[in-house]
């Protein structure tokens, strides 16, 4: 499978500097998934613990403890507890959901913030100005810069170029 990110690294390196760039782009890859899932998994934990835990207040103890581990362990002990063992799978599930959602939200915003920081710090961003664009219904629009359209638009300028200096001097 070809990820974008490690298509348009690998192409852009020189041939004698892929190992390095490889090694470099799979680092920040695995430190990226690994921060990811430790972030994710804290908040989840966190919030699921948070949203369960004031609804169990009639839950002895030593059976509230785990169930405000995990889901996992809450639909253990919901085996054991008897007929209220529906209600707090019911409340589980409705308190992982609840701390799923709000943590993809987070993460949501943290993919935003970086996107828009790394936007701003790739080389070459800022080369070209700006251009205004009409829409379909004839209104004046400032479209986002692209890194992508940029260097889209660069290839095809030397594509040009280069079909302009071929057609100029043909091979015999």
């Amino acid at each position: 499978m070809h990820r974008p990110a490690t298509t348009a690294i690998m192409g852009a390196t020189p041939d004698e500097k892929q190992g390095v760039a490889s090694a470099v782009n799979d680092t920040a890859r695995e430190l990226g998934a690994a921060l990811g899932f430790a972030i994710a998994g804290s908040m989840l934990a966190a919030q699921y613990a948070r949203g369960l835990s004031p609804k169990l207040s009639s839950l002895p103890e030593a059976l509230r403890g785990p169930a405000t581990d995990s889901l996992a362990k809450s639909l253990q002990v919901s085996h054991r507890i008897g007929p209220q063992g529906a209600e707090l799978v019911d409340l589980s599930r409705a308190a992982f959901l609840d701390a799923m959602q709000s943590s993809l939200y987070v993460l949501a915003g943290i993919t935003a913030v970086a996107a828009v920081v790394i936007g701003w710090w790739t080389p070459g961003a800022r080369r070209y100005p700006p251009v205004a664009v009409r829409s379909a219904k004839g209104r004046l629009r400032l479209p986002l810069r692209s890194v992508v359209l940029d260097r889209l638009a660069d290839r095809m300028r030397r594509a040009v170029d280069e079909l302009a200096t071929a057609s100029r001097h043909p091979v015999a």
